[in-house]
């Protein structure tokens, strides 16, 4: 296989690395790292760069053209305190009884808006005398429209 040009760069090194290999598995370069000066352990993921892909298996085939590889930590310590410095405060066990739980407090945002009240039609009994009086003004209505 021919030699191509590797670039590694890894979260532990402030620089990304490169030199040639002729590395044909993964496992043949990862033998080569340390020899380049690129830390890796059990506890890194490697990734190629241009297909996105997990290297885990040793046999894994490499690419043929030249490559770059991401190296970057299996888990991220989050805070700043070690397991062995991290002081624990031993459980406590109460005889006494639990307070009853209250339901949780409805924030403003949440709370659903009530429907506006329908408008009830109150229906009223018309009087003969209205009765007439409508009468005489639709009739006046139709003899405007003619004239």
């Amino acid at each position: 296989m021919n030699e191509r040009k590797i670039t590694v760069a890894s979260t532990k090194a402030n620089k990304p690395v490169t030199f040639k290999s002729a590395a044909a598995t993964w496992g043949d370069l990862k033998n080569e790292l340390s020899s380049n000066n690129v830390e890796f352990n059990d506890k890194m993921n490697a990734v190629l760069k241009n297909t996105r892909t997990n290297l885990v298996l040793d046999d894994a085939v490499l690419p043929e053209e030249d490559i770059i590889i991401f190296l970057m930590a299996k888990k991220m310590k989050s805070g700043t305190a070690k397991k062995s410095t991290a002081k624990k405060a031993p459980a406590k066990k109460s005889t006494a009884k639990k307070p009853a739980k209250k339901a949780p407090a409805k924030s403003a945002t949440k709370v659903k808006a009530k429907p506006a009240p329908k408008k009830k039609t109150v229906v009223k009994k018309v009087s003969k005398a209205d009765e007439a009086l409508m009468k005489e003004a639709t009739e006046m209505e139709s003899k405007l429209k003619r004239m």
